[in-house]
């Protein structure tokens, strides 16, 4: 033990070196003068008190000038007199993240030597301001006073504007930026919202040379005027025609005057002040002042039209509607009286063709049948049903004698009665035209009841072989020859 008491004197005096005013050094013999404890080392460093800012603030009575290092903030705190400070918030004469207060023009962002100020996001530089003054956005080194690089690289909003005093940027081949005045490029441009002052002689959108103008959408040709007056609007059309319209995909005009809508559709060469719509149809050079809609059709007819699928068209005036028609040898381009003049198709297909309705310039008239020699031309059986009146339904009922029957339109009358024919004769109205056919049946079931036709064309308006008394299913045929019913057969049943 008095070895251990003699020793540490020693030690503590080769460590600690006390000067004639109460200085304490450590590491070191020769402590400052205007300091009461010096450390000096080259290895260790000062470790005072680590607590949590919990700890922190339960200290009883903190002396001013206390510090300690908060563990909680990892910073270095003491104690004002009335607040614990953190040496880390300090922002006197450091630029801080949320903010300063108090700045003058001695505060600044930037050097205080000829370099450059580069500023980064992710580590990656984005912007800097280089030592000339040139501030460079996307670029390394900026040569004017603003370089901006980019894909998207401007935007202004919130800009307002003055029609008197605003100017444009203008960007030159080598993307130098010039201001621009508004009216120099109004007075020879046009405007989104419009121009006035404008002079229908010499203000126009267009070119002055023989090309072609042409509208794109997201860089496609969508429209575009030929050298001939022509406009082609779509994809993929052909037009060679002078005053046309085309309007649609893969259509072909030649012809002037014209206008196509559709997909594949043709107007040859001199088809001229024609129409075609729809898909893949023809119209033939003979065919000029034309129209075609529908599909698959081909016209060859001057003032000839095709509405439907299918047709064709070779007649001069020819109007046909339906599929499949049915055709003669027609003159395209002049009236013959074997012409079609309209006609109905309803074939179903090319080796099935035919005709519902055909009706020649000549003025026959085919029913199933496209070639009419007769004015009706009938291929076929053809029926006579009652028509409906507006009170009595298709059968008509004599409820007494001299009773008036009014024929109006009508071909074919089923009559009825509820008593004897002498006692149930009908008195028919004037036919509507001369020649009028009618056909009149008994229907009244069976018994001793029926109708009477009386020959006396001054009080029945009939001239008939005699009276007759129509039974049930007794028919009687007669015709209007302008001034009588004249009796063109009985059948008595």
């Amino acid at each position: 033990m008095k070895i251990l008491k003699s020793v540490l004197p020693i030690v503590a005096a080769i460590f600690i070196s006390f000067s004639a005013n109460a200085q304490v050094g450590i590491g070191t013999t020769d402590p400052h003068a205007s300091s009461i404890l010096e450390l000096s080392s080259t290895t260790s460093g000062l470790l005072i008190p680590r607590v949590t800012t919990t700890q922190m603030s339960a200290i009883s009575s903190p002396a001013t000038g206390l510090v300690v290092y908060n563990t909680t903030e990892s910073c270095i705190y003491f104690y004002t007199g009335s607040a614990w400070q953190s040496t880390c918030s300090s922002t006197s004469n450091y630029w801080n993240t949320a903010g300063n207060s108090s700045l003058t023009t001695s505060h600044f962002l930037g050097s205080t030597d000829a370099t450059h100020l580069y500023f980064r996001t992710d580590n990656t530089q984005r912007m800097i301001l280089n030592s000339s003054g040139n501030l460079g956005i996307g670029v390394a080194s900026p040569s004017n006073a603003l370089t901006v690089a980019g894909t998207l690289p401007l935007r202004l909003l919130g800009t307002t504007h003055d029609a008197a005093i605003d100017t444009v940027l203008v960007i030159n081949s080598s993307g130098v930026v010039y201001k621009r005045s508004v009216a120099s490029i109004n007075n020879s441009n046009w405007k989104i919202t419009g121009n006035s002052g404008t002079s229908a002689s010499t203000n126009f959108i267009g070119n002055t040379d023989s090309v072609s103008l042409v509208f794109r959408v997201k860089n496609e040709e969508v429209g575009r005027f030929n050298t001939k007056r022509g406009f082609s609007g779509g994809k993929n059309n052909t037009n060679t025609g002078t005053n046309t319209f085309v309007f649609g995909q893969t259509d072909t005009v030649g012809g002037s005057f014209g206008a196509a809508f559709g997909n594949n559709n043709k107007l040859e060469t001199n088809a001229n002040y024609s129409i075609v719509g729809g898909g893949d149809n023809i119209v033939k050079s003979t065919a000029s002042y034309s129209v075609t809609t529908g599909e698959l059709n081909v016209n060859e007819g001057v003032h000839a039209s095709a509405h439907g699928e299918h047709l064709l068209v070779n007649s001069y005036n020819m109007f046909a509607v339906g599929s499949y028609n049915d055709t003669v040898p027609g003159n395209r381009t002049w009236v013959d009286s074997t012409n079609h003049l309209f006609v109905v198709g309803n074939g179903h297909k090319f080796c099935d063709r035919s005709n519902v309705i055909t009706a020649t310039w000549g003025g026959n008239v085919g029913i199933d049948n496209a070639n009419p020699q007769t004015a009706l031309d009938v291929h076929g059986g053809f029926s006579l049903r009652p028509r409906t009146t507006l009170t009595e339904g298709t059968t008509t009922t004599v409820t007494s004698n001299n009773f008036a029957y009014t024929v109006e339109n009508r071909s074919y009358l089923q009559i009825t009665s509820d008593g004897s024919p002498a006692n149930r004769s009908i008195v028919l109205s004037d036919g509507l035209q001369t020649g009028q056919i009618i056909v009149i049946e008994c229907t009244t079931p069976g018994g001793l009841n029926g109708i009477r036709i009386v020959d006396n064309a001054g009080t029945h308006n009939i001239n008939s072989n005699g009276t007759r008394d129509l039974y049930i299913n007794d028919v009687i045929v007669l015709m209007w020859n302008g001034t009588d019913w004249i009796e063109i057969s009985y059948t008595n049943n």
